[in-house]
Protein backbone atom coordinates (compact mmCIF):
# COMPACT_ATOMS: atom_id res chain seq x y z
CA UNK A 1 0.00 0.00 0.00
CA UNK A 2 2.91 2.16 0.47
CA UNK A 3 4.23 1.92 -2.77
CA UNK A 4 0.67 3.18 -4.48
CA UNK A 5 -0.10 5.87 -1.94
CA UNK A 6 3.55 7.35 -2.87
CA UNK A 7 2.66 7.16 -6.77
CA UNK A 8 -0.67 8.12 -6.20
CA UNK A 9 0.99 11.37 -4.42
CA UNK A 10 3.52 11.71 -7.22
CA UNK A 11 0.28 11.74 -9.81
CA UNK A 12 -1.58 14.49 -8.11
CA UNK A 13 1.64 16.58 -7.17
CA UNK A 14 2.42 16.21 -11.06
CA UNK A 15 -1.03 17.25 -12.07
CA UNK A 16 -1.50 19.45 -9.40
CA UNK A 17 1.46 21.65 -10.36
CA UNK A 18 0.49 22.38 -13.87
CA UNK A 19 -3.26 22.98 -12.83
CA UNK A 20 -4.85 26.11 -11.97
CA UNK A 21 -7.55 26.44 -8.77
CA UNK A 22 -10.78 26.92 -10.14
CA UNK A 23 -13.86 26.93 -8.09
CA UNK A 24 -18.04 27.89 -8.08
CA UNK A 25 -18.29 30.22 -11.53
CA UNK A 26 -21.34 32.18 -10.50
CA UNK A 27 -24.29 30.33 -12.69
CA UNK A 28 -27.76 31.87 -13.25
CA UNK A 29 -29.77 29.43 -10.51
CA UNK A 30 -27.12 28.78 -8.03
CA UNK A 31 -26.85 30.65 -5.23
CA UNK A 32 -22.85 31.48 -4.86
CA UNK A 33 -21.78 34.12 -2.59
CA UNK A 34 -18.01 34.59 -2.95
CA UNK A 35 -16.35 31.25 -2.91
CA UNK A 36 -18.90 29.58 -1.14
CA UNK A 37 -21.77 28.07 -1.86
CA UNK A 38 -25.11 26.64 0.35
CA UNK A 39 -28.05 24.65 0.31
CA UNK A 40 -29.74 21.80 -1.48
CA UNK A 41 -28.56 21.72 -4.84
CA UNK A 42 -25.46 21.07 -7.42
CA UNK A 43 -23.30 24.15 -7.77
CA UNK A 44 -21.42 23.83 -11.11
CA UNK A 45 -17.20 24.31 -10.63
CA UNK A 46 -17.08 26.41 -14.12
CA UNK A 47 -19.34 28.23 -16.44
CA UNK A 48 -19.14 25.26 -19.61
CA UNK A 49 -17.81 21.82 -19.16
CA UNK A 50 -14.39 20.45 -19.79
CA UNK A 51 -14.20 19.00 -23.58
CA UNK A 52 -11.82 15.97 -24.10
CA UNK A 53 -8.36 16.79 -24.39
CA UNK A 54 -8.77 20.23 -22.22
CA UNK A 55 -6.25 21.02 -19.36
CA UNK A 56 -6.14 19.28 -16.05
CA UNK A 57 -8.05 21.13 -13.32
CA UNK A 58 -7.69 21.32 -9.71
CA UNK A 59 -10.64 22.25 -7.33
CA UNK A 60 -9.95 21.99 -3.43
CA UNK A 61 -13.36 22.77 -1.56
CA UNK A 62 -13.75 22.36 2.22
CA UNK A 63 -17.18 20.61 3.49
CA UNK A 64 -19.32 22.07 6.01
CA UNK A 65 -20.89 20.01 8.97
CA UNK A 66 -24.46 20.01 8.23
CA UNK A 67 -26.54 18.12 5.88
CA UNK A 68 -26.02 14.23 6.77
CA UNK A 69 -25.05 11.70 4.11
CA UNK A 70 -26.22 13.79 0.95
CA UNK A 71 -23.30 15.43 -0.02
CA UNK A 72 -21.06 15.30 -3.40
CA UNK A 73 -18.28 16.05 -5.20
CA UNK A 74 -17.55 15.17 -8.69
CA UNK A 75 -18.25 15.84 -12.69
CA UNK A 76 -21.44 15.10 -14.52
CA UNK A 77 -21.57 14.31 -18.19
CA UNK A 78 -21.37 17.60 -20.05
CA UNK A 79 -24.91 17.43 -21.69
CA UNK A 80 -26.57 17.58 -17.84
CA UNK A 81 -28.41 20.59 -16.70
CA UNK A 82 -26.77 21.41 -13.49
CA UNK A 83 -29.22 24.19 -13.10
CA UNK A 84 -32.37 21.79 -12.86
CA UNK A 85 -30.15 18.69 -11.46
CA UNK A 86 -31.14 17.41 -8.34
CA UNK A 87 -28.10 17.51 -5.13
CA UNK A 88 -27.97 13.20 -5.83
CA UNK A 89 -27.05 13.54 -9.55
CA UNK A 90 -23.75 13.14 -9.18
CA UNK A 91 -24.30 9.60 -7.88
CA UNK A 92 -26.63 8.94 -10.82
CA UNK A 93 -25.70 7.26 -14.66
CA UNK A 94 -24.53 10.51 -15.44
CA UNK A 95 -21.73 11.53 -12.42
CA UNK A 96 -18.73 10.20 -11.20
CA UNK A 97 -17.70 11.29 -7.77
CA UNK A 98 -16.85 10.94 -4.20
CA UNK A 99 -19.70 10.93 -1.68
CA UNK A 100 -20.20 11.15 2.31
CA UNK A 101 -21.04 8.06 4.14
CA UNK A 102 -20.89 5.53 1.21
CA UNK A 103 -17.75 4.58 -1.65
CA UNK A 104 -17.57 6.46 -4.84
CA UNK A 105 -19.27 6.32 -7.42
CA UNK A 106 -19.11 5.67 -11.24
CA UNK A 107 -21.74 5.87 -13.43
CA UNK A 108 -24.79 5.11 -11.29
CA UNK A 109 -22.47 2.39 -9.78
CA UNK A 110 -20.26 2.02 -6.15
CA UNK A 111 -17.01 1.24 -6.84
CA UNK A 112 -15.77 -2.41 -5.74
CA UNK A 113 -13.27 -2.27 -2.46
CA UNK A 114 -12.91 1.23 -2.17
CA UNK A 115 -13.04 2.78 0.83
CA UNK A 116 -16.61 4.77 2.29
CA UNK A 117 -15.63 8.70 2.00
CA UNK A 118 -16.19 11.57 4.54
CA UNK A 119 -16.71 14.84 3.15
CA UNK A 120 -18.63 16.60 5.70
CA UNK A 121 -15.76 19.11 7.49
CA UNK A 122 -12.90 17.63 5.57
CA UNK A 123 -10.85 19.18 2.64
CA UNK A 124 -11.57 17.21 -0.24
CA UNK A 125 -9.07 18.00 -3.82
CA UNK A 126 -10.59 16.69 -7.34
CA UNK A 127 -7.75 17.09 -10.42
CA UNK A 128 -10.04 16.45 -13.56
CA UNK A 129 -7.47 15.03 -16.32
CA UNK A 130 -9.64 14.78 -19.88
CA UNK A 131 -6.68 13.99 -22.12
CA UNK A 132 -6.43 10.64 -19.92
CA UNK A 133 -10.54 10.96 -19.29
CA UNK A 134 -10.11 10.16 -15.37
CA UNK A 135 -10.96 12.36 -12.26
CA UNK A 136 -8.79 11.98 -9.05
CA UNK A 137 -9.81 13.28 -5.47
CA UNK A 138 -7.58 13.41 -2.21
CA UNK A 139 -8.99 13.76 1.13
CA UNK A 140 -6.74 16.68 2.98
CA UNK A 141 -8.06 15.14 6.09
CA UNK A 142 -7.32 11.48 6.12
CA UNK A 143 -5.11 10.94 3.52
CA UNK A 144 -7.32 9.18 1.56
CA UNK A 145 -7.13 8.90 -2.75
CA UNK A 146 -9.74 7.48 -5.34
CA UNK A 147 -9.15 7.35 -8.76
CA UNK A 148 -12.26 7.15 -11.68
CA UNK A 149 -11.51 6.49 -15.10
CA UNK A 150 -14.18 6.26 -17.95
CA UNK A 151 -15.05 10.01 -18.14
CA UNK A 152 -17.18 10.96 -21.45
CA UNK A 153 -16.20 13.34 -23.93
CA UNK A 154 -17.47 16.36 -21.98
CA UNK A 155 -18.04 16.55 -18.48
CA UNK A 156 -18.89 19.43 -15.45
CA UNK A 157 -16.91 19.46 -12.54
CA UNK A 158 -19.45 20.58 -9.45
CA UNK A 159 -20.81 19.60 -6.15
CA UNK A 160 -23.79 18.08 -4.92
CA UNK A 161 -25.10 19.61 -1.35
CA UNK A 162 -27.87 18.79 1.11
CA UNK A 163 -28.40 21.86 3.98
CA UNK A 164 -24.72 22.11 3.84
CA UNK A 165 -22.26 24.84 2.60
CA UNK A 166 -18.84 24.42 0.77
CA UNK A 167 -15.92 26.89 0.42
CA UNK A 168 -13.50 27.04 -2.23
CA UNK A 169 -9.60 27.42 -1.17
CA UNK A 170 -6.86 28.63 -2.93
CA UNK A 171 -3.71 26.71 -3.65
CA UNK A 172 -1.85 28.65 -0.48
CA UNK A 173 -4.40 28.28 2.00
CA UNK A 174 -4.88 24.49 1.16
CA UNK A 175 -0.80 24.12 1.70
CA UNK A 176 -0.74 23.25 -2.26
CA UNK A 177 2.69 23.71 -4.33
CA UNK A 178 2.16 26.79 -7.00
CA UNK A 179 1.44 25.83 -10.18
Amino acid sequence: AGAGAAAADALLGALGARAPTEFCAALSGNEVEGATTKGSKVTACLDKPMAAGAHIRRFVVSFGTGGGSDQYFGVLEGSVDTKGAGYGALRQSSGWCVKHGDRPCARGNRVPGAETWTLEGHTIEMVVDMVARKVHFYDRDNEMRVTLSGLPDSVMPCLGLYENTATALDRDIAGLPRG
